[in-house]
C-alpha cells in the first residue's frame, strides 16, 4: 500500500524524462508558438530531470501502470524537445554545427525542419543570362557586319573614283630640283604640294585638264603639310606676281605656263622657296559648281557686299555669313571687277570659300554620310588631274594621316606682297623679297606655322 503522501494527482505523474504530463503539455505549447523562450525552457527542463529523477526511479518500482503511462509520454517530450532547442541554437547562433556528423546543418538544415526557420543566403545566385547574352553579340555582330560592308563599298567607290582622276608628268630632272626632306622621329617628312586652278569657261566637255590649262592660270597656292601632320599651311601665290622666269627674264609668274607648263611653274616655286614639291594637283574651275552642291552648300564668310559682273544675270552677295549653292559658289570665287583691288579680294574670296568647304566636308554629317562622300567624289574627279606621283595608293595614306586635322588646323594666308603698280603696259604685284626670305627659311625647318604673315 501506498501512503496518501505517495499518491499523485492526475496529470501530476512524472515521466521517465523527469516532466510531468502538465509540465509536457505546456512545453509542447510553447514549442508550437516558436518563441523565443524555448532556450530557457530547455535549459529549465535540464534542471527539473535532475532534481526529479530520484522519484521517477522510486515511482516506476511502485506502480507499473504509472511507469507504462510515463513511457507512452517520452517520445512526444522527446520530439518536442528536440526542434525547440534546435530553433533555439539556430537564432542565436547560425553558424553553429548542428552536428559532427553534418557540419553545414544549421546553415542549411537537415531537410526535415520547418522551411521557414531554414538559414538561406541574404543574396541568392542569379541565373545567368545566357539567352541575354547571345543575342546580344549576335547584335554586335550584326552592326560589325553592317559597318564593314559601309565601309568597304566607301574605299571601293573611292577606289574607284580616284582611278578615273587625269594623270600628268611633272617633268622636272631630278638633278635640278631640291633634295626631299628627311622624315622625322616617325618616319614621315614634310609635304608641298602645289594646286593650280584653271577657270576655262568655254571649254568643250570631256577634254583635257591639261588642255583647258592652256598657258594661263588663275589660282596657285602652295600647301605645305609638316612631318607631325597637325596643321597645314595654304599659301596662295598671286597670279601678277613679278618674278623671274627661269630662262626668260622677268614676267608675271602664271606666264610660267606659257614658257614651258606645269614643270616650269614648279621649278620656279622650288626655285624661289628652295624645297622640293612633292606633288601637283589642277582643278578646274567649273567643279566647284558639284563639289559645292554635292555637301549641301558651303557657308563663307563674305567681307564686301557686291554684285557680280561675270554672270548674266548679276548676282547680288550679302555682307557676312552666307551659304553658297553650286552657281553661286563658283560666281564668288570667279569675281573680281567689283572690287577696287581686284585679285586680293578674289584670292580671299577664293580662301574663304575653301576653308568653309573643308568646314563642310570634314564635319561628321558628311563623313559619317557614305551617299555624300560617293557623290563628292563624282562631282570632283571629272575636273581634276594630278601628277603620276600622286596615286591612289600615296592619297589615301595621307589622308589616313591626316584624319586628325579639322577645319580650324589649316591656316591659309598670301604670299607677302609690297602692292601693284605698273610695267610697261602691265599692271602687277610686286613680291615682298625680305618677307620671301624669312617662308624659305621656314619651310626648310619646318615651322611655317609660325609665320606671321
Amino acid at each position: 500500500m501506498l501512503s496518501s503522501d505517495d499518491e499523485t494527482s492526475p496529470g501530476s505523474e512524472p515521466t521517465n524524462d523527469g516532466l510531468t504530463r502538465r509540465e509536457l503539455r505546456e512545453r509542447e505549447r510553447a514549442s508550437g508558438e516558436g518563441t523565443s523562450a524555448s532556450a530557457p525552457a530547455a535549459s529549465g527542463v535540464s534542471a527539473a530531470g535532475g532534481a526529479s529523477g530520484a522519484s521517477s526511479a522510486a515511482a516506476s518500482a511502485r506502480d507499473e501502470s504509472t511507469t507504462a503511462g510515463a513511457a507512452s509520454a517520452v517520445p512526444v517530450g522527446a520530439a518536442a524537445a528536440a526542434p525547440a532547442a534546435a530553433a533555439g541554437v539556430r537564432s542565436a547562433v547560425p553558424d553553429a554545427p548542428a552536428s559532427n556528423s553534418d557540419p553545414f546543418s544549421a546553415l542549411f538544415g537537415d531537410g526535415s525542419g520547418d522551411p521557414e526557420t531554414l538559414t538561406t543566403s541574404p543574396h541568392p545566385a542569379k541565373p545567368k543570362p545566357k539567352r541575354r547574352r547571345r543575342a546580344l553579340w549576335i547584335t554586335l555582330g550584326s552592326i560589325a557586319a553592317v559597318i564593314a560592308i559601309v565601309v568597304g563599298v566607301v574605299v571601293w567607290n573611292v577606289a574607284a573614283a580616284l582611278n578615273q582622276v587625269e594623270r600628268f608628268d611633272l617633268g622636272v630632272e631630278d638633278a635640278n630640283r631640291p633634295a626631299p626632306a628627311q622624315p622625322d622621329a616617325s618616319g614621315h617628312r614634310p609635304l608641298n604640294i602645289l594646286l593650280i586652278g584653271t577657270d576655262a569657261r568655254d571649254h568643250a566637255q570631256g577634254d583635257s585638264i591639261i588642255n583647258q590649262l592652256g598657258s594661263r592660270s588663275d589660282t596657285m597656292m602652295l600647301v605645305h603639310i609638316p612631318a607631325d601632320r597637325k596643321n597645314v599651311q595654304v599659301m596662295s601665290i598671286m597670279r601678277d606676281s613679278w618674278v623671274e622666269i627661269p630662262g626668260h627674264g622677268q614676267a608675271k609668274v602664271n606666264a610660267a605656263l606659257s614658257y614651258g607648263g606645269v614643270p616650269m611653274l614648279v621649278q620656279w616655286i622650288e626655285g624661289t622657296f628652295g624645297q622640293r614639291v612633292d606633288h601637283a594637283a589642277i582643278i578646274d574651275f567649273e567643279g566647284f559648281k558639284g563639289m559645292t552642291d554635292a555637301v549641301g552648300g558651303v557657308t563663307v564668310h563674305n567681307d564686301i557686299a557686291f554684285d557680280t559682273g561675270n554672270t548674266t544675270p548679276a548676282l547680288h552677295f550679302d555682307q557676312g555669313d552666307i551659304k553658297l549653292d553650286g552657281v553661286h559658289a563658283l560666281a564668288f570665287v570667279r569675281e573680281r571687277y567689283a572690287y577696287a583691288d581686284g585679285d586680293y579680294q578674289r584670292v580671299r574670296n577664293q580662301q574663304a570659300y575653301l576653308k568653309g568647304f573643308m568646314e563642310q566636308v570634314l564635319s561628321r554629317d558628311t563623313l559619317t554620310d557614305p551617299a555624300k562622300l560617293t557623290a563628292l567624289l563624282g562631282a570632283v574627279t571629272p575636273y581634276l588631274a594630278v601628277d603620276t606621283s600622286f596615286d591612289q595608293g600615296t592619297m589615301l595614306g595621307l589622308g589616313n594621316e591626316l584624319r586628325g586635322i579639322r577645319a580650324g588646323d589649316v591656316r591659309m594666308f598670301t604670299m607677302p606682297t609690297t602692292g601693284t603698280g605698273m610695267v610697261g603696259d602691265q599692271s602687277v604685284v610686286f613680291v615682298d623679297w625680305p618677307r620671301i626670305e624669312e617662308i624659305k627659311q621656314r619651310l626648310a625647318n619646318d615651322t611655317l606655322e609660325e609665320y606671321s604673315p
